[in-house]
């Protein structure tokens, strides 16, 4: 059977993820586009599950995944070249071989092999960005993003004892938790699993339930994705707070006060939807903005 769409492009984005922090990215100048590919991916895959739901009564939806997956199947093997390439470097580095042997795990060119990595990385990425700019995609995107938090009856099934456990561990926190880092009173409660397995829709059922809704004054969805950028995260939950869209131009510091204010005085949830991010510096200069 094969693979579906949805869990290999995130086992590829993950991979992106671990291949573009080596060092080694940095001395064949291609950590930027690897960094861009998996943001590519990752917006891509925010419609995939949608996508593989709907395609069986869709020739063309059906068709769309189909040359996705192709070029998923072409990136997991340039990603595969790339960590065996970048293996027999560390072998050859680390050894004290004879020339010849040198030469045997060096048998290709180390400009040429960065030239032609670059150029298939370029070509994955257009391709990528082609059925990006593809109707179906548009259409998937326009309907996941009028439903961020809207989730279909079909998918309840089975999530009514996970979604009671989450909305009493929220009440909880709600009610008793007191203090917290530099005297915030802020809790975080993660859904933890691989992809797939239906951490989004828990966290919609959640957000939509009674009882939740009618104990916070604010509620607010944020999509993250693989690229865990603070300033624009920032900036996105900020507009969720006020019901406005931020102008560009102000500083993280600024975005971060403005936050603060916006959520002063409130009892307020916020759910970080997609993350990938591991880094704890980062989750603390998240948990800065309130």
């Amino acid at each position: 059977m094969a693979e579906l769409a949805f869990p290999l492009a995130s086992r590829l984005i993950g991979r992106l993820g671990s291949i573009a922090s080596e060092e080694i990215c940095l001395a064949w100048s291609v950590k930027a586009d690897l960094q861009k590919l998996g943001r590519t991916m990752s917006t891509i895959r925010d419609v995939l599950l949608d996508a593989e739901e709907k395609q069986a009564h869709n020739k063309e939806l059906r068709s769309w995944v189909r040359q996705l997956k192709d070029v998923f199947l072409d990136a997991e093997d340039l990603l595969d070249e790339f960590e065996c390439e970048a293996l027999q470097r560390q072998v050859v580095r680390g050894s004290h071989t004879t020339t010849k042997v040198r030469r045997f795990f060096s048998r290709s060119n180390p400009v040429a092999f960065r030239l032609r990595v670059g150029h298939e990385i370029k070509d994955i990425r257009e391709r990528l960005h082609e059925l990006k700019d593809d109707k179906n995609f548009a259409d998937l995107r326009t309907n996941r993003n009028t439903s961020h938090s809207f989730v279909r009856a079909s998918e309840v099934i089975g999530r009514e004892t996970e979604k009671i456990k989450v909305v009493d561990l929220l009440m909880i926190q709600g009610d008793d938790h007191q203090g917290g880092d530099n005297g915030r009173n802020v809790s975080v409660i993660p859904l933890v699993g691989l992809g797939g397995l239906g951490k989004t829709t828990l966290a919609k059922l959640v957000y939509n339930d009674l009882r939740v809704v009618g104990s916070f004054d604010l509620r607010m969805w944020q999509h993250v994705s693989v690229d865990f950028d603070i300033h624009r995260l920032a900036k996105e939950i900020l507009g969720s707070a006020v019901g406005t869209h931020i102008s560009e131009g102000l500083s993280l510091d600024q975005l971060q006060e403005q936050l603060r204010d916006a959520l002063k005085d409130k009892k307020f949830l916020l759910i970080l939807d997609d993350v990938w991010n591991e880094d704890s510096i980062k989750w603390s200069e998240l948990r800065d903005c309130w």
